[in-house]
């Protein structure tokens, strides 16, 4: 398998790169290849972006050693050819571009949990500010997590906020992960008079570690205690300071994975004072490493779930109570030794050969789910996909909004009086004369443009012989000349066509209402009652109506997007077939796009079924086909 990480910064800094960098490991170990797309990245299947630079959020994040990645499409596209799956780790405009390219490329993806939104609450030096906290989860999901099928939380903690925040991706909650060096000293530890406390993580202000400072004057065996911190951040000169008026001045430093190992092994107790953590793999590697935690029991932070008793718990934020556990521990050196023994057991269960196979599932799983909802974009291998265009916008977050305004030169009335179809003799004449010309000229311009391929005609001739009635086209729309296509498709016959009322408002509205356009009004209920009634008409004199379900021109938009009901409304309220078709893109000369429409299979509304169930039935039942027929490539 070939696999995609996306995330902002690969440097074993915090417990996100840290993740990103073992999963990677574990999976090259297992066979499969893994790539990287990162800031300041080097090496192979090494991806490098340039750092984005934002006022005062980056100057908070480079003083955690964090940083943003500047989007790259180009090399995004190169991480992502021939890829199986692409994984995201962080919420930033990476991913959100990442999630974009590969969308129109046609990769399963999903994204994971790391970024807790009281981080950022605790970096803007706003504490436990729930209000502004519930803000950015609802932020998160509305620009970005709501696009994603799947999502990977580390906790059942975190997997619960985001149900109570509404998300609505499907979760994969398991651990992150502990690395399996971390084991128990093989060595004895000697009798000494000092007691060593450590507590790993980075410096901040969300970590706490100021209450294992204030902690300490308050234990009885203040003098024997010398506290160890393995990490660097902001807060590292306030902390030094704090520490100045202990009996044994603190150490602070940063460690390489095996030094931080045999550090964990020589401590006699961990300490977690964190009021935030979505897991906190620090306190794991602990665990795993022989040492009894002493937790903070914060109900914004999943680290409590590792305690195995009250023991190892403490009151979040209240030093004094940590200081009587500390001391606790301390004077029952026989029940920690057994204690030591316990937890390291406990953290088997949380092994990365463990977890690895949790994540190999779990992007069997997003794979599998991406095929059934995307068949158009999957293929036995990636070389069969599609050719998808490059877009050089950025689609709006609903697919129903239009990606530019049209420009507005009239304001028209459109109440019961207004003219649908106009019905004006010399109107009908000139109508007739514009269609001929559009087969002359513009048919002409649509093969040169575009090298129109038209597949599926015979699903229409089909339709023809065996139907006699009204017929309702739908297809997705990529550009302003597609109506061309789709009214080539069924020439000699016409094509009338329901637009948004801006249409019929703007420079071209004369030829719009030449080419049979009918405006769909949105202010009036008897204008809506006559519109209505007028495409009832026109099903009854077995014309030929085309809608555009998804309701937004997007250019060269490759996935299907929602579909509105009208077209589903009409077809069961005048019991006539529903004709599919599917624009598809061929690669031409010099960046070209090509088109190809394709013409599905005619489908017909259940009449045992309610209308409501008709409709949706129907929808369903098209958008499968659309789906199928824009997957159709030469």
């Amino acid at each position: 398998m070939t696999i995609v990480f996306v995330i902002d910064f690969f440097t074993p800094i915090n417990g996100t790169s840290m993740t990103a960098i073992r999963f990677r490991n574990e999976l090259i170990k297992r066979g499969h290849k893994v790539r990287v797309v990162s800031v300041g990245v080097e090496g192979e299947d090494m991806y490098s972006l340039k750092e984005r630079y934002l006022p005062i959020a980056s100057d908070v994040t480079r003083k955690q050693s964090m940083v943003f990645a500047k989007p790259d499409e180009k090399v995004l596209e190169l991480a992502f050819k021939d890829a199986d799956i692409i994984h995201f780790f962080l919420p930033y405009k990476l991913a959100y571009v990442g999630h974009r390219v590969a969308e129109r490329m046609g990769i399963p993806h999903l994204i994971a949990f790391h970024c807790q939104p009281e981080n950022v609450t605790y970096s803007l030096g706003l504490g436990w500010c729930e209000p502004f906290a519930n803000y950015i989860y609802n932020r998160f999901n509305k620009k970005f997590y709501q696009y994603f099928d799947h999502i990977h939380a580390p906790s059942a903690f975190i997997g619960n906020e985001l149900i109570k925040h509404n998300y609505k991706s499907k979760l994969h909650i398991f651990s992150n992960g502990v690395s399996e060096k971390f084991i128990p000293s093989s060595s004895e530890k000697k009798d000494r008079s000092i007691f060593k406390i450590l507590m790993t993580g980075r410096l901040v202000a969300e970590k706490r570690q100021d209450v294992l400072l204030k902690a300490i004057p308050y234990s009885k065996y203040k003098d024997k205690i010398q506290l160890i911190f393995a990490g660097k951040g902001p807060k590292e000169k306030y902390y030094k300071k704090l520490g100045e008026k202990l009996p044994n001045k603190p150490i602070f430093g940063f460690y390489s994975e095996d030094e931080l190992i045999k550090i964990i092994q020589d401590a006699d107790l961990y300490v977690h004072t964190s009021d935030i953590e979505i897991e906190a793999i620090s306190c794991l590697e602990a665990m795993a490493c022989g040492r009894v935690p002493v937790i903070a029991n914060s109900k914004k932070s999943a680290t409590p779930q590792f305690a195995l008793d009250e023991r190892s718990l403490f009151n979040a934020g209240d030093y004094k109570d940590l200081a009587k556990k500390i001391d606790y521990w301390i004077e029952h050196e026989e029940e920690r030794l057994l204690m030591e023994k316990r937890y390291a057991e406990e953290s088997e269960k949380y092994k990365m050969h463990h977890i690895i196979q949790k994540t190999e599932e779990m992007y069997k799983e997003v794979i599998n789910d991406y095929k059934i909802k995307h068949p158009v974009m999957m293929g036995k291998n990636q070389k069969t996909r599609p050719f998808v265009p490059k877009l050089n916008y950025i689609p709006p977050e609903k697919g129903n909004i239009h990606i530019r305004e049209t420009e507005r030169v009239v304001n028209i009335k459109f109440d019961e009086k207004y003219p649908y179809v106009n019905k004006n003799p010399f109107f009908k004449l000139l109508s007739n004369i514009i269609h001929i010309i559009i087969f002359l000229i513009v048919f002409s311009m649509v093969y040169f443009k575009f090298n129109l391929k038209i597949k599926g005609k015979n699903n229409l001739k089909k339709l023809k012989k065996e139907y006699k009635g009204g017929i309702i086209t739908v297809s997705n729309h990529i550009h302003e000349w597609d109506y061309l296509c789709c009214l080539k498709a069924v020439f000699p016959k016409k094509l009338y066509c329901p637009v948004v009322k801006e249409n019929i408002e703007s420079k071209e509205r004369i030829l719009m209402r030449l080419c049979n356009m009918i405006p769909i009004p949105d202010t009036s209920f008897q204008g809506m009652k006559v519109f209505i009634k007028t495409i009832d008409n026109l099903l009854k004199k077995k014309k030929i109506i085309h809608f555009y379900p998804e309701s937004a021109l997007w250019w060269y938009y490759q996935p299907i997007r929602e579909f509105e009901n009208g077209a589903f409304f009409f077809a069961v309220r005048n019991r006539v077939p529903i004709l599919p078709m599917a624009f598809s893109y061929r690669q031409g000369p010099k960046e070209k796009v090509y088109f190809t429409l394709t013409i599905g299979k005619p489908l017909f509304p259940d009449h045992s079924l309610k209308e409501n169930e008709a409709i949706e039935k129907l929808k369903k039942e098209t958008k499968a086909e659309v789906i199928r027929c824009a997957g159709i490539e030469e």
